[in-house]
């Protein structure tokens, strides 16, 4: 069969560009463990200064500086052989408290690629939770549920992880009852929320006004079970708060680079996590209405939210 070298040129194109991302999400993560970014953010340096500020050699420096700046998340200028940061890269490179924070996600990636430890795979998704804390929660705002907030109820945060969004949530709404489960035993911040080591399908019944499954439903192993646990654990007039990846339904409406990733994450992650019976990342909304309407939820309301899904659901 003849070779359309046209079509061969393009596909080692793109291999090319994966290959160098794939490399440069260490030189990320290295940027922000060794504090380049920061430096960086304090004012333009050139090379030297760079080096002479992290107790780097040059040479090292040198090489970073140029990926960085060939990846466009360092900014050169060439009258002044200076590098610096936008207002932009400095707030996705270097505010952690930023829904936009980089360096956490890279962190996550690299160690999904076999950079990391398990450890390390948590502790970067713990990172990630923190940075987007604030934003998750203005996510499913809505009129009743800032309502049930503000006058106090029992919220409980199913797959909490680091209990980072709980955090933020009762800091912001003081008047809550917190809990937060999780199949893992993680440090968490101690204070007024209860973590426990726990099973959503062991939820006890009618006890909670609001359910959080924040990013977590396409993980379990029996997501049927678990949305019908979080459905019986609920009081009448509650919500349930489901967070989810804005996938397409079939193949033909998730060919795009975010879904790309989410894909990737699913063979590298959600899938062995949910032991091979998850529903994955990219389950799409019709997929995740079923199951959460054989659970009993017969009113699901829909917000879109950056790249995720958002679906309050009562009955």
């Amino acid at each position: 069969m003849p070779i359309n070298q046209a079509a061969l040129h393009l596909l080692l194109s793109r291999a090319q560009y994966d290959l160098a991302a794939t490399q440069s999400a260490a030189l990320i993560v290295a940027g922000d463990r060794l504090g380049l970014y920061r430096a960086l953010a304090s004012g333009p340096m050139t090379t030297s200064e760079l080096a002479e500020r992290a107790k780097i050699d040059v040479r090292l420096i040198d090489s970073w500086l140029l990926n960085q700046v060939g990846g466009g998340y360092v900014t050169f200028d060439g009258a002044t052989n200076a590098f610096s940061l936008t207002p932009e890269q400095a707030v996705a490179l270097t505010e952690e408290t930023s829904a936009y924070f980089l360096p956490a996600t890279f962190a996550f990636s690299a160690a999904l690629a076999g950079a990391g430890s398990p450890d390390e795979i948590f502790a970067s998704i713990a990172r990630m939770s923190r940075a987007k804390a604030a934003s998750t929660i203005e996510s499913f705002l809505s009129d009743e549920i800032r309502a049930m907030l503000e006058n106090g109820c029992d919220v409980v945060d199913v797959g909490c992880g680091s209990g980072a969004l709980l955090v933020a949530l009762a800091t912001r709404f003081p008047s809550i009852r917190a809990l937060g489960i999780d199949t893992r035993d993680e440090a968490r911040p101690e204070g007024t929320i209860r973590f426990e080591q726990a099973d959503a399908i062991d939820l006890p019944a009618e006890s909670f006004d609001l359910v959080l499954c924040i990013e977590t439903l396409h993980e379990f192993p029996d997501p049927n079970a678990a949305a019908t646990a979080m459905r019986g654990s609920l009081r009448g007039g509650g919500r349930l708060v489901v967070i989810e990846p804005s996938a397409g339904d079939g193949v033909a409406s998730n060919l795009n680079t975010t879904d790309r990733l989410f894909a990737a994450t699913n063979f590298l992650f959600c899938f062995p996590m949910s032991g091979g019976t998850g529903l994955g990342p990219l389950a799409g909304e019709a997929v995740l209405r079923g199951v959460l309407g054989r659970a009993g939820f017969a009113q699901i309301t829909r917000r879109d939210s950056a790249m995720h899904l958002v679906l309050e659901c009562g009955w």
